[in-house]
């Protein structure tokens, strides 16, 4: 195996461990992480409690599907729109000055600056388009 296969796989495996663990530790407590999503003022109170059974299950099964490298295209695609979404509403809350524990990984990240969960999302999404990018011209390179 090549090494950029090697840095590919170790990519598609880091991103597999980074939303298995972060959709395990919110299904573990879903009325925590609904209060998180709500602390962001963006959805009311149904809304905030939909996300919080929905999403752990979507970055479970996205996770695990990487993991597996089965469905990686829709695996991918999927985390790039919560990757867009979450560094939005991080965006968002940093802008009304909103210092809140971001519910990404369930535990507290109220003590970290706003502006390292910022870069923290954004590398996450660079490193998700970058494996989205790859599949999609490996594919087309194959036809």
């Amino acid at each position: 195996m090549s090494w950029k296969k090697w840095i590919l796989l170790i990519l598609r495996l880091g991103v597999a461990g980074v939303f298995i663990y972060a959709g395990a530790v919110k299904l573990a407590d879903p009325l925590r992480f609904a209060t998180q999503i709500r602390a962001y003022e963006l959805t009311g109170f149904v809304g905030g409690a939909v996300l919080a059974v929905w999403l752990p299950w979507l970055e479970l099964l996205c996770g695990l599907a990487l993991l597996a490298n089965r469905m990686v295209s829709g695996s991918l695609l999927w985390l790039v729109m919560l990757m867009l979404i979450f560094t939005a509403a991080q965006a968002s809350a940093m802008v009304r000055g909103l210092r809140l524990d971001c519910g990404c990984f369930g535990g507290s990240d109220a003590t970290i600056h706003p502006l390292w969960l910022m870069g923290r999302d954004l590398l996450i999404l660079l490193v998700v388009l970058a494996l989205s990018w790859i599949k999609c011209r490996c594919a087309t390179t194959q036809k």
